[in-house]
């Protein structure tokens, strides 16, 4: 890490210069021995090092110009440093406005080091609570020594109910009182407006607030959606308000000491840079919501809010389709579809946030941010990577609030983005970023932020790469909640006619020997019979991109090889023209096999006519996927020798797909068979 002379005093002498030269040769020390280094400085360094007034940031060096410069790459703003300085000295001034100081008890939850050094191991349920709705709640916490895991859960994690909501935010959890006070209000009206239980509020605002991670896999849009934001971005909206307030509390008291005693003073009250809390959201449209929420929390009715630029963010994000035949189209669409896909469904963005107690300032950038709203490829541009040109993770060592917000969605777009933002987390600085080491949290110096930030993973259905992601980085020292739908009936029970489906287990105790296996049924079994019986319009689901690929170049050498049969195939880089041919084909009876991509059955969601057989290659990562796909099935076949039917291919790893598909029950009997092959019929009453 290189620093220019100005920032730690006047301009180094020759002999000074020297030895510092010599000691950039040294191995690179990490952030706590670069502070012991600090510590053990002649006393006049210290001194000057902490000289850092107003006046002095007005002229800063060459270095701190670089350093914005490169912030503003980092984000889309295109200000020039002047209007940059200017912002932040207004936001010195009415940072803290309105905003209670005393008796904050702000990362009031630091452990010892010794403590935290024991947070290695891997999660180990220690409790299984029903609540939060018709849900499951298992609590995880990763083993600490040889502490009885019975003592961590003595006090409770559930509140019951809390007959003065805003009483118990502003004493209990510290919330600002206005943003308390229009939480409560939007509260109401959502609970209100779709009918949920107070209850379910009350519990989640008690996970967030107690600082537990949280992996929910059964976030119902748009009732429970809505209610999370609201919760999730208070928390953050908090984090930044009082940390900023207590930055300039401790400033002024700086401010008033002699040198002496500002030698002697010790205050930490900041991380290695700014941004605190990190929003990760699919689409544009979700963002456009988030925007709105915030602006709602905080608003004032005596103080107007000030929005810098809010116009050009309608005009990014407030955007949709202007094509009208396509508007026609999504009218006829499932109700779940048009949530998601309603607005801008653009997911390449990314924003900073600056707040205070009366200004937002958005496409503030990054190192300035106290949010960062972004989808995960918007972000994966900027981060970059060790082997690429452009590799930036600086502004993600500092979070302690992370949200991945509809995660389900990012397994149809790329999750290896998600994974890459995740693994770039807290993460050592390479740059100092002007910030004084001296008031940086002790365990962050000592590498141990990841333990105190906390995680949350919202999802619409239940998957385990979602659950793995959550208890792999979810480090929290709190403990992680992972929240499963309790499933009865199932997506099968939503299929009203008499329809056979066969559910085929593949062997296997490795993602790599299923993946084989369940390629190996296909060839031998699917592909043969459909081959040698010369069946026709057989719709191949395949939920994984990688599989598709995988059938396809089998079934593309099959026909090189004049072994094959007729087939066409569609996923979602399919060209329009291309897909509606296709359709028509199968409808006409003139291929034996469709291969259909998830991904594209999600972003287009067609009707597809002219089913007569299904093969689930794997079972669909949305549960009621199944259902729609089988009930599009014909249940005259043109040959009358043939009865329609549905073949599943699933394994024992996944029992999450499962469940979501057969129920709680009816999983655990295929889960534990040793039979490989189980039917089900619907459409019969018993």
């Amino acid at each position: 890490m290189e620093s220019s002379d100005d920032d730690y005093g006047p301009k180094l002498t020759p002999q000074e210069k020297l030895m510092e030269a010599l000691s950039n040769l040294a191995p690179r020390l990490t952030p706590k021995e670069k502070l012991m280094q600090a510590l053990n400085a002649p006393t006049t360094a210290g001194k000057k090092k902490r000289k850092k007034n107003k006046t002095k940031r007005k002229t800063e060096n060459k270095d701190q110009e670089e350093a914005k410069k490169q912030c503003t790459k980092l984000s889309p703003e295109e200000e020039d440093e002047n209007a940059l300085k200017e912002e932040e000295d207004d936001n010195e001034d009415d940072e803290g406005e309105d905003v209670e100081v005393a008796n904050i008890a702000y990362l009031d939850h630091e452990l010892a080091n010794e403590e935290l050094m024991h947070l290695k191991g891997e999660h180990t349920q220690v409790a299984e609570i029903s609540c939060l709705g018709s849900t499951e709640v298992a609590y995880f916490k990763r083993r600490h020594g040889d502490l009885d895991e019975a003592e961590n859960i003595k006090k409770p994690i559930f509140r019951d109910q809390a007959d003065d909501l805003e009483m118990l935010l502003t004493t209990t959890y510290n919330v600002v009182p206005f943003m308390a006070k229009n939480l409560c209000s939007l509260i109401d009206k959502h609970l209100a407006e779709y009918k949920m239980e107070r209850k379910i509020a009350i519990n989640f605002i008690g996970v967030v607030f107690n600082n537990y991670s949280l992996a929910d896999l059964a976030t119902s849009r748009p009732d429970r959606s809505k209610l999370y934001k609201l919760v999730y971005l208070t928390r953050a909206l908090n984090i930044a308000l009082k940390s900023r307030t207590i930055i300039k509390s401790n400033n002024k008291k700086l401010s008033g000491m002699s040198e002496d005693e500002q030698d002697q003073a010790e205050f930490r009250d900041r991380g290695y840079v700014r941004p605190t809390s990190l929003i990760l959201l699919p689409f544009r449209n979700d963002a456009l919501l988030l925007v709105g929420m915030m602006l709602e929390l905080l608003n004032r009715d005596q103080h107007k809010l000030q929005v810098d630029y809010k116009k050009r963010f309608k005009d990014e994000f407030g955007g949709g389709s202007d094509d009208e035949d396509e508007q026609e189209k999504n009218k006829l669409k499932p109700a779940d579809f048009k949530l998601t896909f309603e607005g801008s469904i653009d997911d390449d963005f990314k924003m900073g946030v600056q707040v205070s107690a009366s200004k937002v300032r958005l496409y503030a950038p990054f190192y300035s941010s106290d949010l960062i709203i972004a989808s995960p490829l918007g972000l994966r541009t900027i981060i970059g990577a060790v082997d690429e040109k452009h590799h930036e993770h600086d502004f993600l060592s500092s979070l302690q609030v992370v949200v991945a917000d509809h995660t389900d969605v990012y397994l149809m777009q790329n999750w290896e983005h998600l994974l890459h933002i995740y693994q770039n987390l807290h993460m050592e600085p390479a740059d100092s970023h002007n910030t004084d080491l001296f008031r940086i949290y002790t365990w962050a110096l000592d590498g141990y932020g990841k333990h105190y930030c906390q995680h949350l993973l919202l999802s619409e259905v239940c998957n385990v790469q979602i659950a793995s992601l959550a208890t792999k980085y979810c480090r929290n020292y709190k403990g992680l909640l992972l929240v499963k739908p309790v499933v009865r009936g199932g997506a099968i029970a939503r299929i009203p006619r008499p329809l056979p489906q066969i559910f085929h287990k593949m062997p296997g105790s490795t993602l790599q020997e299923i993946n084989d296996a369940r390629f190996n049924f296909f060839v031998n079994s699917v592909f043969a019979d459909i081959r040698a019986k010369k069946i026709t319009q057989v719709l191949v689901y395949v939920p994984q991109y990688y599989d598709f690929v995988r059938v396809r170049n089998h079934l593309r050498k099959k026909q090189k090889d004049a072994e094959g049969i007729e087939f066409r195939h569609i996923s979602e880089y399919s060209q329009p023209k291309e897909a509606s041919k296709a359709r028509r084909k199968l409808v006409k009876g003139e291929l034996n096999l469709m291969l259909y991509s998830e991904r594209y059955h999600f972003f287009y969601r067609p009707y597809v006519k002219g089913i007569e057989h299904v093969v689930f290659y794997d079972l669909p990562t949305y549960p009621h996927y199944y259902s729609e796909i089988c009930n599009m099935v014909k249940m005259n076949c043109k040959d009358q020798c043939s009865m329609p039917s549905v073949k599943t291919m699933y394994s024992s790893v996944n029992c999450m797909k499962l469940s979501a598909v057969l129920g709680d029950v009816n999983a655990e009997k295929l889960v534990r068979s040793e039979q490989d092959t189980n039917l089900f019929l619907t459409g019969i009453s018993s």
